[in-house]
């Protein structure tokens, strides 16, 4: 009986054991150095409308065909609730467009400029040392102009300490 059972349970971990080959695989990111999740600011906008600063997140990812010279940026909080689709040169490594490109989550139009990621540029209170993201916005005003804010922030370290620090550009 024993036997029976001892090559019962050897059968049942051999099956197990092939099973678990994985054939999935992660294909590389043409846009890995711009890709991440960003706390941001506006530091002139909230300080003007609001008298104080405030922080939300932004995502930056591959586009579905995993372009190498486009990113998506989202306002993953959506404190603004834009997605747009932003050509990017993940080598210099900067994003933006001097045109207009459609928001994707309502029709609006927005600029981008003058994005860049610096790597580790920011030292987070937790002592770990970010990267920072910084770019222009504009959305439409209504009067075929664009109302601008400066967006600047770093790579989210997963420390709590830094959980709700605000970072101001040196």
């Amino acid at each position: 009986m024993n036997k029976k059972l001892i090559v019962l349970f050897s059968i049942c971990f051999a099956l197990l054991t092939l099973s678990c080959e994985d054939d999935n695989y992660a294909p590389d990111l043409h846009v890995q150095i711009l890709a991440g999740e960003w706390v941001v600011t506006t530091p002139e906008f909230f300080v003007e409308h609001y008298g104080t600063d405030e922080i939300w997140t932004l995502r930056t990812s591959n586009t579905n065909d995993n372009s190498t010279n486009a990113i998506l940026l989202t306002d993953a909080s959506t404190f603004w609730n834009f997605t747009v689709v932003v050509p990017a040169e993940p080598w210099n490594p900067s994003f933006g467009s001097i045109n207009s490109v459609k928001n994707l989550s309502y029709d609006e139009q927005i600029v981008i400029r003058n994005g860049t990621v610096t790597p580790k540029a920011v030292t987070l209170p937790s002592g770990w040392v970010a990267d920072k993201i910084s770019f222009y916005i504009g959305f439409e005003d209504g009067n075929g102009g664009f109302e601008e804010f400066r967006i600047v922030g770093y790579r989210v370290s997963g420390f709590l300490e830094d959980i709700g620090y605000v970072y101001y550009e040196e």
